[in-house]
């Protein structure tokens, strides 16, 4: 709509007049109408969440879509995200994970048994990598199958082939003593041999 009374020519009374100069304006104030959005947002938080509600009940699976593109087209926004919302609610967390597994404790221990069955190597790495963050020494994401094969199945210790369905990995400088479980730090041994060294090196 054109109204000839006005030098631009814009009709005020004209919806889509009036949302054009808005946004003129907007990318004009990109910083001001930002910080006007978002003192507003801060007083009115129980309309934002409402709002919010509304939106995703009426659109829910249009919006699961978009959040999953925006997720696996920024990674690495995601993991800040996460990494910095756990340092600031670090304690709360933990009491969830708590109330959780105390709840479902039956179903935890039927579930981590059939996975250990499942999964035997993936079960002993968790097991290693959860022992040195316990002792809060540096961790690598060591894959006992990658270790096996670094070192051909042989022993470090007493050199002989070991047996791939029963095998140690040794730490060469016990975590107990501050060695670290980095690649550098892991090497393939036989339970006997393990066992004699414990924690001496």
């Amino acid at each position: 709509m054109k109204d000839n009374r006005n030098p631009d020519g814009a009709a005020r009374y004209c919806c889509e007049c009036r949302q054009r100069e808005r946004r003129i304006y907007e990318a004009d104030h990109r910083d001001e109408v930002r910080a006007q959005t978002n003192k507003w947002r801060e007083a009115n938080r129980d309309k934002v969440l409402t709002s919010k509600k509304r939106y995703w009940k009426a659109h829910k699976e249009e919006a699961q879509a978009t959040i999953l593109q925006w997720r696996e087209a920024h990674p690495d926004k995601v993991k800040e995200y996460y990494d910095r919302y756990y340092e600031n609610n670090r304690e709360k967390i933990k009491d969830l994970i708590k109330r959780f597994k105390d709840a479902h404790r039956e179903e935890i221990n039927e579930a981590n048994k059939i996975y250990k069955q499942e999964h035997p190597d993936r079960y002993r790495d968790y097991c290693e990598n959860r022992r040195a963050r316990i002792r809060d020494q540096y961790v690598d994401d060591i894959k006992r199958i990658a270790v096996f094969e670094r070192d051909n199945g042989i022993c470090h210790i007493c050199g002989l082939v070991v047996d791939k369905d029963n095998w140690h990995l040794d730490h060469v400088i016990p975590i107990a003593v501050g060695g670290e479980h980095s690649y550098v730090n892991v090497a393939v041994s036989h339970p006997k041999c393990n066992l004699q060294k414990g924690a001496g090196w």
